[in-house]
């Protein structure tokens, strides 16, 4: 049986353990995704339709059990039990503007959540109506959020205003900003603060459009320091270590894999690397992948243009009959006419009685005001002589 995903650009989730997968995209849903022998995917279904396009997706966990927990475009966030993921959803809370990233503390006990308004909300969870901290500070809006294993209270946070700041999250305190603009005003970036070397205490920095990878050393747990800025191929989209500390970095193009060295810097994968085949073997794979979707989307587009090629000469054929028509008919063409014109001068009938003010017959006209005073004044006049 063939399984439909995503029609659209498509954010995800792995549980702890790793045995499931969560996936958000403008369709509105979650899909949830069972992992068997740890290579078999297995749909197990979605989440009731959203009434707005989904944004980000984390697994968390409650008295009822595991739950996915998912935010939308309008500012709210949902969850629902990975058992019945298509019952109705649990608001948890909401936002006054679209929110761009939910994430779960490793301690599982705070919900964090990021939006367009350059805030980030710490709120408690599963009760997320009791807010622990705001971490404010960004000037444009907040792009991700990323919580180190390795440094459990430190987050990092990206945004458009060109900067990753370092926050103590707990109590919402600023402990460091790195300008990736370089003090230049004009320069607009979105940085991605993407993932984190425990061995190594390495943050990854993506910058969208910006074909490099920024490397910074997280000094006393508080304290940004550049590293190393290694050029791509192409735009990356995403990246993670393995259990070696080489960093994968997705792309365009492809997959690039960024090898550990022993004095903590990286650099390109070298020729004849162990890696290299498992590296050619992934990009083949992807590039056969995108080859299919292609040829699936350009069979859809010429299915689609000639639907609408039918569709034009239904519409030329349908005008070609009804002008055949009146020459045939010109009676029954003038009839018509008629009968659009009577009409036409209905609506403009109907149209000029309600533009026209209602007359109020409660009151009275002035003459017949005038005599009913004047007949007040004699009564009055007669009773003061008697």
């Amino acid at each position: 049986m063939e399984i439909e995903g995503h029609k659209t650009e498509v954010g995800s989730t792995w549980n702890s353990n790793g045995t499931a997968l969560a996936t958000v995209g403008d369709d509105k849903v979650v899909k949830l995704w069972l992992i068997h022998d740890g290579r078999t995917y297995h749909y197990q279904g979605e989440t009731q339709k959203n009434p707005k396009k989904l944004t980000s997706v984390v697994f968390a966990s409650d008295p009822e059990g595991e739950v996915i927990v998912y935010s939308d475009k309008f500012g709210e966030v949902f969850s629902s039990p990975v058992a019945r993921p298509n019952e109705q959803p649990k608001v948890l809370l909401g936002h006054v503007s679209i929110i761009t990233e939910v994430l779960l503390s490793p301690g599982g006990d705070l919900l964090l959540s990021a939006d367009r308004d350059e805030k980030i909300r710490v709120s408690q969870y599963p009760k997320a109506y009791n807010i622990e901290a705001y971490c404010l500070g960004h000037t444009q809006f907040v792009s991700r959020i990323y919580i180190p294993t390795s440094q459990p209270s430190v987050l990092f946070s990206g945004s458009a205003d060109g900067t990753v700041r370092v926050w103590r999250y707990l109590v919402g305190e600023l402990l460091h900003t790195e300008d990736l603009t370089r003090g230049d005003a004009t320069r607009r970036i979105v940085t991605l603060p993407v993932a984190f070397s425990d061995e190594k205490q390495t943050l990854v920095v993506l910058v969208e459009g910006v074909n490099s990878v920024y490397l910074f050393k997280l000094v006393d747990g508080k304290e940004l320091k550049e590293a190393q800025v290694l050029p791509l191929h192409s735009a990356p989209w995403d990246a993670a270590f393995d259990k070696e500390d080489n960093l994968w970095v997705s792309t365009s193009s492809g997959v690039e894999v960024l090898t550990s060295s022993a004095d903590d810097t990286y650099s390109p994968l070298a020729e004849g690397h162990a890696l290299g085949a498992k590296l050619q073997q992934l990009n083949e794979k992807r590039e056969k992948q995108a080859k299919a979707v292609l040829e699936k989307n350009v069979e859809k587009a010429l299915a689609y243009g000639a639907m609408r090629k039918r569709t034009a000469e239904d519409k030329a054929q349908a005008k070609k009959r009804k002008i055949e028509e009146a020459n045939a008919n010109p009676d029954l063409v003038s009839a018509k006419e008629k009968r659009k014109e009577r009409r036409n001068k209905a609506k403009q009938a109907e149209r000029k009685k309600k533009e026209t003010p209602a007359v109020d017959d409660t009151v009275a006209p002035m003459d017949e005001v005038k005599n009913v005073t004047g007949e007040e004044e004699e009564e009055e006049e007669k009773t003061s002589s008697a």
